[in-house]
């Protein structure tokens, strides 16, 4: 569980790093999608598996 969760870390400050190039409200944009595909990936990981 922590593994995953410092992976997760990394790749959000990643994601969010390549934003701040491009714009600000991208990083916005991107922390939106990224709190979206975590509550995806947490509640619904089995149905999407399935």
């Amino acid at each position: 569980m922590l593994r995953k969760d410092h992976r997760h870390a990394k790749l959000k400050h990643k994601t969010i790093r390549m934003a701040k190039k491009k714009s600000k409200v991208s990083i916005i944009n991107l922390q939106c999608k990224w709190e979206y595909r975590v509550m995806v990936t947490n509640g619904e990981r089995k149905s999407l598996q399935a």
